[in-house]
């Protein structure tokens, strides 16, 4: 009977598990592989590298000479621009005229004349307007006897170029047209507002410098 109780005991333990043997560790968790890495985009080929960067705001001398342009200096600062046969007067801007100062200028003239006493006279306008070109805005005047301006502004307002065109030869080396500062880069020409007078069609920079360079004069600026 005791063996029989015994070999009980015995089976009971056997089932239930020896409680001072150590327990078996679990597993450590397995680290998740990690996401694979997303393909490194292909390298821009050279020419839209290049296509990439902004063209300057202006036309350089260089740029200038490719397409066919000279500078023959002349006294002081000035010089002859030239392509092919035909000259134009190029000088030096020196003005700093803004944008808005320049229109207030002209808009206060146009409505109460120009002078003192007897010299006051009126302005004659056959043309004033204000457009855009790209980056730039322009200001177009012409009248008061074949006077025929351009100015050209930068985005803060800022003269950068200055042509004018008259019947005679006023300006260096006995040239019809003259151009003070740079040549603007832009592609195409709107017009925003018309002052006065009538609209005219206005060449982007580098179509104007390339007519003056010909002799094809502005229309109501002499030949």
């Amino acid at each position: 009977m005791m063996r029989a109780l015994a070999f009980l005991a015995l089976t009971a333990l056997a089932a239930c598990g020896n409680p001072s043997s150590p327990i078996a560790p679990a597993d450590p968790p397995q680290p998740e592989p990690p996401s694979p890495e997303p393909p490194s985009p292909s390298p821009e080929p050279p020419e839209a590298a290049q296509s990439a960067v902004a063209p300057a705001l202006f036309y350089d001398d260089e740029e200038l000479a490719e397409l066919g342009y000279r500078l023959e200096p002349l006294e002081e600062e000035n010089a002859r621009w030239c392509r092919g046969d035909g000259c134009l007067c190029r000088e030096p801007l020196e003005t700093t005229m803004t944008f808005d100062e320049n229109l207030r200028v002209f808009r206060e003239a146009l409505a109460r004349g120009q002078g003192e006493g007897s010299e006051r006279r009126t302005v004659n306008c056959l043309t004033a307007e204000t457009g855009r070109c790209g980056a730039f805005r322009y200001f177009l005047f012409v009248g008061d006897i074949y006077r025929h301006e351009l100015r050209w502004f930068d985005a803060d307002g800022a003269m950068v170029a200055w042509r004018n065109v008259t019947d005679y030869p006023a300006y260096c080396g006995g040239s019809l047209a003259r151009w003070k500062g740079r040549v603007p880069r832009c592609e195409e020409v709107e017009r925003t507002e018309l002052i006065c007078g009538e609209g005219q069609t206005v060449l982007t920079p580098l179509e104007d410098l390339h007519a003056l360079a010909a002799g094809r004069g502005p229309r109501g600026a002499g030949p």
